[in-house]
């Protein structure tokens, strides 16, 4: 415990924030601990889905809100800043309702992230449940999969967002790897070089997911050197890129001991990071979808191209993202409209190329 309070301590000082996980729907089988008795289990310690080293926790029995409570206090009360709540849709929403409210209450400004798969619960999660960030895997996730695989179209992306209530669409956490998933790499798409004089090619996928709404992005362990394994739970791999990094880092040399396509990926993710966390036309711009002003133009493709603007004061920023398998030259129509709604003379068209698989970025404004 020591250990963990002093990881929290240089952690805050280093600037970070530090989430935690918490899993409030069952334990390990074989778990044998004196703070749940029977009337904690669900009856017959029975499980959910194919989960049989698991035993589901009873949220019947007020014994189990309580219990869960204190859990939450014990480690709000070691500093952590927030907790990210496992597949909260098995478990009643009146019972995060009652213990969200009293750990925001004793500890303002903690933060609260869902694994959720079902948008029809995501109102009711947010409005009643009190969670501040749901995961976007049934919607996001699963849209950029599909389109890179060539299942769904790009223009996908915008059922996405209309399917989600306004208030809703920046506090949807998106990712494209965690430990349930694929790795983004195992995709197959290599990092893509950059015109000159244009800002770098980003992979199609990375760039909607960090730059389309005000939304926090999660990056996976390993995941900004390109890491392509996909790490078990049960027998974790070595993700060695990221050794390789920590030697270089206590050597002042960060980019001694990594490969040239590893630098890359984590330069990407570094760029894109810093720009979406800093940049007020990306941290407080609002988002104009230009597919619906693209359908019939010769010089984009609805079903493998995807097009958004990001402005504020003043400044407005054209998005691309390309998932065909090769280079494209692209014209991106800017409708009358979107100079109304941020207030500026826009262009009526903008010419732009793309690698495969691959996104940009053009500041407009």
């Amino acid at each position: 415990m020591q250990d963990f309070e002093a990881l929290v301590r240089r952690s805050h000082r280093a600037g970070l924030k530090v989430i935690i996980d918490f899993v409030p729907n069952h334990v390990a089988r074989a778990y044998s601990g004196s703070e749940f008795d029977e009337g904690n289990f669900y009856p017959g310690r029975g499980y959910d889905y194919d989960w049989s080293d698991t035993a589901k926790l009873n949220y019947e029995s007020r014994a189990t809100w309580d219990k869960m409570l204190e859990i939450l206090l014990f480690w709000a009360s070691k500093g952590v800043d927030g907790f990210r709540c496992d597949m909260i849709e098995l478990v009643r929403t009146d019972f995060w309702h009652w213990a969200l409210a009293r750990v925001k209450k004793e500890h303002p400004g903690i933060v609260f992230i869902g694994e959720a798969y079902q948008p029809e619960k995501y109102a009711e999660l947010y409005d009643w449940g009190g969670f501040d960030y749901l995961y976007d895997k049934s919607g996001m996730y699963d849209s950029l999969k599909d389109i890179e695989r060539g299942w769904r179209r790009a223009d996908d992306l915008t059922r996405c967002w209309q399917s989600l209530r306004e208030a809703d669409r920046s506090k949807m956490l998106r990712f494209l790897e965690n430990h349930d998933e694929d790795r983004y790499m195992s995709w197959g798409h290599p990092l893509q070089g950059g015109a000159e004089g244009e800002a770098p090619q980003f992979q199609s996928s990375v760039l909607c997911s960090t730059l389309m709404w005000k939304s926090p992005f999660m990056l996976y362990f390993g995941q900004e050197f390109g890491h392509s394994a996909k790490t078990s739970i049960f027998d974790p791999d070595k993700v060695d890129a990221m050794s390789r990094w920590m030697k270089g880092l206590r050597g002042d040399d960060v980019e001694k001991y990594l490969a040239d396509n590893e630098m890359a990926y984590y330069a990407q993710y570094k760029s894109l990071l810093k720009i979406s966390a800093q940049d007020d036309v990306f941290v407080l711009g609002e988002t104009f979808d230009l597919v619906y002003a693209n359908y019939g133009n010769v010089g984009f493709n609805p079903e493998r191209h995807f097009a958004w603007l990001r402005g504020h004061n003043g400044r407005v920023v054209l998005c691309v993202a390309s998932f065909e398998d090769c280079a494209a030259n692209l014209n991106v129509r800017i409708p009358e409209h979107a100079s109304r709604y941020f207030g500026v003379r826009l262009p009526e068209e903008v010419s732009l190329h793309t690698e495969p698989f691959s996104g940009t970025y053009r500041e407009l404004l």
